[in-house]
Protein backbone atom coordinates (compact mmCIF):
# COMPACT_ATOMS: atom_id res chain seq x y z
CA UNK A 1 0.00 0.00 0.00
CA UNK A 2 1.23 3.50 -0.96
CA UNK A 3 0.89 6.06 1.88
CA UNK A 4 1.05 9.94 0.55
CA UNK A 5 4.06 11.69 1.37
CA UNK A 6 4.27 15.13 1.95
CA UNK A 7 7.85 16.53 2.18
CA UNK A 8 8.63 20.40 3.23
CA UNK A 9 10.48 22.83 0.57
CA UNK A 10 13.34 22.68 2.48
CA UNK A 11 14.09 18.85 2.04
CA UNK A 12 13.43 18.85 -1.22
CA UNK A 13 15.41 21.53 -2.31
CA UNK A 14 18.28 18.85 -1.12
CA UNK A 15 16.68 15.98 -3.13
CA UNK A 16 17.07 15.11 -6.81
CA UNK A 17 12.66 13.80 -7.54
CA UNK A 18 12.85 14.58 -11.53
CA UNK A 19 14.20 11.83 -13.74
CA UNK A 20 17.80 12.97 -14.64
CA UNK A 21 18.72 12.50 -18.44
CA UNK A 22 20.59 10.18 -19.91
CA UNK A 23 24.09 9.26 -20.26
CA UNK A 24 23.92 9.51 -16.40
CA UNK A 25 26.93 10.33 -14.86
CA UNK A 26 26.53 8.90 -11.35
CA UNK A 27 30.12 9.34 -10.17
CA UNK A 28 31.26 10.62 -6.71
CA UNK A 29 34.04 12.50 -8.47
CA UNK A 30 34.26 15.93 -7.27
CA UNK A 31 31.07 14.97 -4.95
CA UNK A 32 30.66 15.69 -1.49
CA UNK A 33 28.19 15.02 1.22
CA UNK A 34 26.79 18.30 0.78
CA UNK A 35 26.36 18.10 -3.05
CA UNK A 36 26.02 14.17 -2.79
CA UNK A 37 21.89 15.03 -3.58
CA UNK A 38 22.77 16.99 -7.07
CA UNK A 39 22.83 13.13 -8.09
CA UNK A 40 21.32 11.33 -5.73
CA UNK A 41 17.97 11.18 -3.63
CA UNK A 42 18.46 10.85 0.03
CA UNK A 43 15.22 10.74 1.55
CA UNK A 44 15.58 7.14 2.95
CA UNK A 45 18.07 8.96 5.55
CA UNK A 46 16.29 12.51 5.96
CA UNK A 47 12.63 11.72 6.19
CA UNK A 48 11.80 13.97 9.20
CA UNK A 49 9.18 11.38 9.86
CA UNK A 50 11.98 8.65 10.21
CA UNK A 51 11.49 7.19 13.64
CA UNK A 52 15.49 7.42 14.16
CA UNK A 53 16.58 10.66 13.27
CA UNK A 54 19.62 9.71 10.68
CA UNK A 55 22.93 11.99 9.87
CA UNK A 56 24.63 11.68 6.37
CA UNK A 57 27.98 12.04 7.94
CA UNK A 58 26.87 9.39 10.17
CA UNK A 59 25.88 6.78 7.38
CA UNK A 60 27.48 7.95 4.34
CA UNK A 61 31.14 8.19 3.76
CA UNK A 62 33.30 9.59 0.52
CA UNK A 63 36.68 9.84 2.79
CA UNK A 64 37.50 6.31 1.24
CA UNK A 65 40.45 6.09 -0.61
CA UNK A 66 39.61 6.03 -4.58
CA UNK A 67 40.68 3.30 -6.54
CA UNK A 68 43.14 3.50 -8.53
CA UNK A 69 41.96 2.09 -12.15
CA UNK A 70 44.19 1.04 -14.80
CA UNK A 71 43.87 3.72 -17.11
CA UNK A 72 45.64 5.97 -14.31
CA UNK A 73 43.12 7.66 -13.59
CA UNK A 74 41.05 7.50 -9.57
CA UNK A 75 37.60 6.59 -9.10
CA UNK A 76 35.73 7.91 -5.87
CA UNK A 77 34.19 5.58 -3.59
CA UNK A 78 30.99 6.28 -1.53
CA UNK A 79 30.76 4.38 1.56
CA UNK A 80 27.57 3.09 3.10
CA UNK A 81 26.30 1.68 6.56
CA UNK A 82 23.41 0.50 7.42
CA UNK A 83 22.28 0.06 11.44
CA UNK A 84 19.44 -1.01 13.59
CA UNK A 85 18.41 2.49 13.25
CA UNK A 86 18.77 2.34 9.41
CA UNK A 87 14.41 2.39 9.24
CA UNK A 88 12.37 4.65 6.94
CA UNK A 89 9.74 6.32 8.70
CA UNK A 90 7.80 3.87 10.90
CA UNK A 91 8.45 0.28 9.55
CA UNK A 92 9.18 -1.91 11.64
CA UNK A 93 10.24 -4.70 9.08
CA UNK A 94 13.11 -3.54 7.72
CA UNK A 95 16.56 -2.06 7.79
CA UNK A 96 17.50 -0.37 4.72
CA UNK A 97 20.52 2.35 4.09
CA UNK A 98 20.03 3.82 -0.15
CA UNK A 99 20.85 6.44 -2.34
CA UNK A 100 18.12 6.54 -4.55
CA UNK A 101 18.53 7.86 -8.32
CA UNK A 102 15.73 8.52 -10.99
CA UNK A 103 16.61 8.46 -14.57
CA UNK A 104 14.89 9.63 -18.11
CA UNK A 105 15.43 5.62 -19.40
CA UNK A 106 14.39 4.59 -23.00
CA UNK A 107 13.40 1.14 -24.91
CA UNK A 108 17.41 0.48 -24.32
CA UNK A 109 19.45 0.86 -20.71
CA UNK A 110 22.70 -0.25 -20.19
CA UNK A 111 23.45 0.19 -16.38
CA UNK A 112 27.21 0.32 -14.65
CA UNK A 113 28.30 0.47 -10.93
CA UNK A 114 30.99 -1.75 -8.83
CA UNK A 115 30.87 -2.19 -5.51
CA UNK A 116 32.85 -4.00 -2.77
CA UNK A 117 32.40 -5.01 0.86
CA UNK A 118 35.05 -3.73 2.93
CA UNK A 119 34.67 -6.59 5.27
CA UNK A 120 32.81 -9.76 5.56
CA UNK A 121 29.24 -9.32 6.57
CA UNK A 122 29.12 -9.84 10.67
CA UNK A 123 25.08 -11.10 10.80
CA UNK A 124 25.49 -14.28 8.61
CA UNK A 125 21.87 -14.28 9.13
CA UNK A 126 20.61 -11.66 6.96
CA UNK A 127 20.15 -11.44 3.05
CA UNK A 128 21.04 -8.13 1.37
CA UNK A 129 19.75 -7.08 -1.95
CA UNK A 130 21.96 -3.99 -2.67
CA UNK A 131 21.14 -2.93 -6.21
CA UNK A 132 17.99 -2.67 -8.13
CA UNK A 133 15.65 -1.18 -9.98
CA UNK A 134 12.27 -0.04 -8.14
CA UNK A 135 10.06 -2.92 -10.06
CA UNK A 136 13.28 -5.61 -9.67
CA UNK A 137 12.96 -7.00 -13.19
CA UNK A 138 17.38 -7.82 -11.96
CA UNK A 139 18.89 -7.47 -8.85
CA UNK A 140 21.64 -7.83 -7.04
CA UNK A 141 21.90 -9.38 -3.96
CA UNK A 142 24.03 -10.88 -1.19
CA UNK A 143 22.76 -14.44 -0.05
CA UNK A 144 23.51 -15.69 3.31
CA UNK A 145 21.17 -17.76 3.85
CA UNK A 146 20.34 -21.31 2.84
CA UNK A 147 24.46 -21.28 1.63
CA UNK A 148 27.26 -22.54 2.87
CA UNK A 149 29.03 -19.15 2.37
CA UNK A 150 27.98 -16.01 1.37
CA UNK A 151 27.18 -15.65 -2.31
CA UNK A 152 27.08 -12.20 -4.43
CA UNK A 153 23.56 -12.99 -6.77
CA UNK A 154 22.28 -11.91 -9.90
CA UNK A 155 18.82 -12.26 -10.23
CA UNK A 156 16.00 -11.58 -12.98
CA UNK A 157 12.95 -11.17 -13.78
CA UNK A 158 10.52 -14.23 -12.99
CA UNK A 159 13.52 -16.18 -12.41
CA UNK A 160 14.41 -15.60 -8.63
CA UNK A 161 14.09 -19.27 -8.14
CA UNK A 162 17.73 -19.78 -9.75
CA UNK A 163 19.96 -16.95 -10.12
CA UNK A 164 21.32 -16.19 -13.46
CA UNK A 165 24.85 -16.08 -11.84
CA UNK A 166 26.48 -15.93 -8.83
CA UNK A 167 30.01 -16.44 -6.87
CA UNK A 168 31.28 -16.65 -3.30
CA UNK A 169 31.89 -12.86 -1.68
CA UNK A 170 34.68 -11.92 -1.05
CA UNK A 171 35.65 -9.19 1.50
CA UNK A 172 38.10 -6.40 -0.21
CA UNK A 173 36.97 -7.35 -3.86
CA UNK A 174 35.88 -5.23 -6.41
CA UNK A 175 32.51 -6.66 -8.54
CA UNK A 176 32.05 -4.59 -11.46
CA UNK A 177 28.56 -4.99 -13.08
CA UNK A 178 27.31 -3.96 -17.01
CA UNK A 179 23.83 -4.62 -16.82
CA UNK A 180 22.12 -4.29 -20.65
CA UNK A 181 18.26 -3.96 -20.66
CA UNK A 182 16.35 -3.70 -23.81
CA UNK A 183 12.37 -4.83 -24.91
CA UNK A 184 13.02 -8.53 -24.81
CA UNK A 185 15.47 -9.45 -22.62
CA UNK A 186 18.16 -8.51 -19.82
CA UNK A 187 22.27 -9.35 -20.54
CA UNK A 188 24.58 -9.12 -17.35
CA UNK A 189 28.17 -8.35 -17.81
CA UNK A 190 30.49 -9.28 -14.69
CA UNK A 191 34.35 -8.32 -13.81
CA UNK A 192 36.62 -8.16 -10.58
CA UNK A 193 38.93 -5.34 -9.97
CA UNK A 194 40.48 -3.93 -12.96
CA UNK A 195 39.38 -6.89 -15.51
CA UNK A 196 36.92 -5.99 -18.45
CA UNK A 197 33.51 -7.40 -18.13
CA UNK A 198 32.47 -10.84 -19.14
CA UNK A 199 28.98 -11.67 -20.68
CA UNK A 200 27.84 -14.28 -17.54
CA UNK A 201 23.98 -14.33 -18.45
CA UNK A 202 20.78 -13.20 -20.28
CA UNK A 203 17.74 -13.03 -18.65
CA UNK A 204 14.60 -13.54 -21.17
CA UNK A 205 12.25 -12.66 -19.59
CA UNK A 206 12.22 -9.01 -20.22
CA UNK A 207 11.36 -5.55 -18.02
CA UNK A 208 8.79 -3.32 -18.84
CA UNK A 209 10.80 -0.29 -19.63
CA UNK A 210 8.49 1.79 -19.97
CA UNK A 211 6.70 1.44 -16.67
CA UNK A 212 7.61 4.62 -14.03
CA UNK A 213 9.48 1.83 -11.69
CA UNK A 214 11.86 0.65 -14.21
CA UNK A 215 13.28 4.44 -14.10
CA UNK A 216 14.08 4.61 -10.14
CA UNK A 217 17.73 2.50 -9.31
CA UNK A 218 18.50 1.93 -5.30
CA UNK A 219 22.44 1.45 -4.90
CA UNK A 220 23.25 0.12 -0.98
CA UNK A 221 21.74 -2.57 1.48
CA UNK A 222 18.37 -2.91 2.21
CA UNK A 223 16.62 -6.66 3.92
CA UNK A 224 13.03 -6.99 4.90
CA UNK A 225 11.32 -9.47 6.64
CA UNK A 226 7.90 -10.73 7.90
CA UNK A 227 7.25 -9.11 11.30
CA UNK A 228 9.18 -7.21 13.14
CA UNK A 229 12.73 -7.35 11.36
CA UNK A 230 15.92 -8.68 13.73
CA UNK A 231 18.47 -6.78 14.96
CA UNK A 232 21.36 -6.46 12.85
CA UNK A 233 23.83 -6.05 15.84
CA UNK A 234 26.90 -4.36 14.57
CA UNK A 235 26.47 -1.81 11.58
CA UNK A 236 27.14 -3.80 8.38
CA UNK A 237 29.16 -1.76 5.28
CA UNK A 238 29.35 -1.46 1.34
CA UNK A 239 31.24 0.61 -0.88
CA UNK A 240 30.35 1.95 -4.49
CA UNK A 241 31.56 3.66 -7.36
CA UNK A 242 31.71 4.05 -11.13
CA UNK A 243 27.74 4.23 -11.22
CA UNK A 244 26.69 5.67 -14.91
CA UNK A 245 24.03 4.75 -17.32
CA UNK A 246 23.21 5.32 -20.98
CA UNK A 247 21.36 4.23 -23.57
CA UNK A 248 24.09 1.94 -25.10
CA UNK A 249 26.35 -1.00 -23.62
CA UNK A 250 29.99 0.61 -23.08
CA UNK A 251 32.12 -1.79 -25.49
CA UNK A 252 35.08 -0.24 -24.26
CA UNK A 253 34.13 -2.21 -20.72
CA UNK A 254 33.76 -5.39 -22.33
CA UNK A 255 35.95 -8.13 -23.28
CA UNK A 256 36.81 -8.72 -27.00
CA UNK A 257 34.23 -5.58 -27.17
CA UNK A 258 31.57 -8.35 -27.91
CA UNK A 259 28.51 -6.65 -26.27
CA UNK A 260 25.37 -8.70 -26.39
CA UNK A 261 26.62 -10.54 -29.72
CA UNK A 262 29.99 -11.65 -27.75
CA UNK A 263 30.14 -15.61 -27.34
CA UNK A 264 32.32 -15.20 -24.47
CA UNK A 265 30.15 -16.27 -21.71
CA UNK A 266 32.44 -16.65 -19.56
CA UNK A 267 31.16 -17.10 -15.68
CA UNK A 268 33.11 -16.22 -12.48
CA UNK A 269 33.55 -18.39 -9.57
CA UNK A 270 30.43 -20.69 -8.97
CA UNK A 271 27.97 -19.28 -11.48
CA UNK A 272 25.47 -21.02 -12.04
CA UNK A 273 24.12 -19.88 -15.28
CA UNK A 274 20.43 -19.52 -14.36
CA UNK A 275 20.93 -23.21 -13.78
CA UNK A 276 21.22 -23.98 -10.05
CA UNK A 277 18.32 -22.93 -7.63
CA UNK A 278 18.94 -20.56 -5.88
CA UNK A 279 18.00 -19.79 -1.86
CA UNK A 280 16.47 -16.34 -1.43
CA UNK A 281 15.38 -13.82 1.38
CA UNK A 282 13.52 -14.61 4.52
CA UNK A 283 10.28 -14.88 2.68
CA UNK A 284 10.28 -18.25 1.83
CA UNK A 285 8.05 -18.11 -1.62
CA UNK A 286 10.99 -16.43 -2.75
CA UNK A 287 12.95 -20.14 -3.68
CA UNK A 288 10.02 -21.20 -5.60
CA UNK A 289 11.36 -18.46 -7.94
CA UNK A 290 8.75 -15.23 -6.65
CA UNK A 291 10.20 -11.54 -6.38
CA UNK A 292 12.16 -10.44 -3.33
CA UNK A 293 10.04 -7.76 -1.22
CA UNK A 294 9.99 -4.80 -2.92
CA UNK A 295 10.21 -1.55 -1.76
CA UNK A 296 7.04 0.50 -3.38
CA UNK A 297 7.01 4.04 -4.02
CA UNK A 298 10.10 5.61 -2.18
CA UNK A 299 10.39 8.51 -4.36
CA UNK A 300 9.67 11.72 -2.33
CA UNK A 301 7.03 14.03 -3.98
CA UNK A 302 5.06 17.13 -3.57
CA UNK A 303 1.41 17.33 -2.99
CA UNK A 304 0.83 18.63 -6.55
CA UNK A 305 3.62 16.85 -8.52
CA UNK A 306 1.59 14.23 -10.43
CA UNK A 307 3.74 11.64 -8.87
CA UNK A 308 3.68 8.37 -7.38
CA UNK A 309 3.63 8.68 -3.55
CA UNK A 310 5.44 6.81 -1.68
CA UNK A 311 5.49 4.22 1.58
CA UNK A 312 9.40 2.69 0.47
CA UNK A 313 7.83 -0.31 2.68
CA UNK A 314 9.34 -3.23 1.30
CA UNK A 315 6.51 -5.12 1.66
CA UNK A 316 5.80 -8.34 -1.09
CA UNK A 317 4.59 -7.15 -4.13
CA UNK A 318 0.50 -8.61 -3.86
Amino acid sequence: MKIPTLLSTAFLMTSITAQLPLPFDGSFNGLTLDTLSTKYMLHIFLDKRNEHKRKLIDYLSLNIEPRHLRDNTNEAVLQIKVDDNSTFLKQKNFRRSEIVTKLATEKTTWMQFSLNVPVNFRNETIDWQVAFPECHCWEVRVQQTGVHDAQLQILSNKSYGSPIWKTKLRADIWYNFGIFVDEDQSTFYVSENSADLKLVGTGYNACNTTQEEFKEYHFGLASYQDGVHKNIGAPEYIRFSGIMADTKINESKIKGGGGTNSNSAEQNEGSSGGSTPGDQNENKNNINGGKPPKSDGTTPVTKDSGGSPGSSTLSPKK
